[in-house]
């Protein structure tokens, strides 16, 4: 059987915690939360890991800048989406198809011929807009 296509109790766990998850979480975040469920889980296993699934397709790698990966699980219903994140914060939302529209534009602008599209949006959520006021 090819190790990528094991079916393992720690990729199991890193799934449930990506689905339970209201954020993109770093390996760390992963780790310290898997680490709850399999104490004797290492860092170097959720790595190996998060590598095995991103190669497979089951979760998405994403950069916003931070210098180290967030990841994502892929599913027919979160394709196409895009990202919003606070600078302040450092939360980062999810909102979808809207921004087709914006593609689309470029598309019939430029005639240009597109394959995929990614929008990455940064800026002040409100609850840090609240406190830069106060």
């Amino acid at each position: 059987m090819n190790s990528l296509s094991r079916h393992t109790r720690q990729k199991e766990i890193i799934l449930e915690i990506l689905q339970e998850a209201d954020t993109h979480l770093d390996a760390l975040q992963i780790f310290e939360r898997a680490s709850q469920k399999m104490p004797r889980l290492s860092l170097a296993t959720v790595y190996r890991n998060l590598k095995s699934m991103s190669e497979q397709g089951a979760i998405a790698v994403g950069n916003f800048g931070e210098g180290h990966a967030h990841y994502e699980i892929v599913n027919t219903l979160s394709s196409g989406h895009h990202h919003l994140k606070c600078l302040s914060c450092g939360n980062i939302w999810e909102f979808d198809r809207s921004a087709a529209q914006l593609v689309t534009g470029v598309k019939e602008v430029n005639g240009f011929k597109i394959y995929s599209a990614r929008l990455y949006i940064e800026g002040l959520c409100l609850l840090c807009q609240k406190k830069e006021t106060c």
